[in-house]
């Protein structure tokens, strides 16, 4: 069958990662954008560079994300000149995974990447999911990250209008039920994707 990149997007807090642990246990690649992110900010030459954009963020040597997360979200320059920074770097990973996803045995790849399309990244993508859940649920979740629900809020204001990401999903998961039934959904979607691509 011909290979298949899926876009997964959506609304913050909404188990993105969960549909993503799905689709890797039948055999999809799966790059998580945050884990990537993570491992960057681990670099030297980039904890150096934010050092120098962002002082305050660090703590003993190292870049203390929810720091940062408070200085760039309360201010859009500052949110900017780490967007356009980081895009650079996540954009050759990006490129290095396609490549890798060419040359493998797998048939899918899942882009977990929320602002793959404030990136514009999505072009790369042949089938888009968007995520949403009921607000009570993503707010508990929020919580569990150590969020307040005024820094959900706030977070989902410097994405891009959640219409514009709908508008070009080819399929919208309301997350709305039990881990069971949200695989079932995800599981229904792969057949799908695997019955088009015969």
């Amino acid at each position: 069958m011909n290979k298949i990149i899926i876009g997964l997007i959506g609304q913050i807090c909404t188990g993105k990662s969960a549909v993503a642990v799905t689709f890797r246990s039948h055999g999809a690649m799966v790059w998580d954008a945050d884990r990537a992110i993570h491992n960057l900010y681990q670099s030297s030459h980039i904890a150096k560079d934010i050092a120098e954009f962002f002082p305050d963020c660090f703590v003993n040597g190292n870049i203390d994300r929810k720091k940062l997360a408070s200085i760039v979200f309360s201010d859009p320059a500052q949110l900017k000149k780490l967007t356009d920074y980081m895009r650079v770097h996540t954009g050759v990973i990006i490129d290095q995974t396609l490549k890798l996803f060419k040359k493998s045995s797998s048939e899918i790849l899942v882009l977990d990447a929320p602002t793959l399309f404030e990136y514009g990244r999505i072009d790369v993508c042949d089938y888009v999911i968007f995520v949403e859940a009921p607000l009570k649920r993503r707010q508990k979740w929020a919580k569990g990250r150590g969020w307040t629900e005024d820094e959900l809020v706030e977070r989902e204001q410097h994405l891009a209008p959640e219409a514009d990401k709908r508008k070009i999903s080819n399929v919208i998961i309301n997350n709305n039920g039990t881990a069971e039934e949200l695989g079932e959904k995800v599981e229904k979607i792969y057949a799908e994707l695997m019955n088009e691509g015969d």
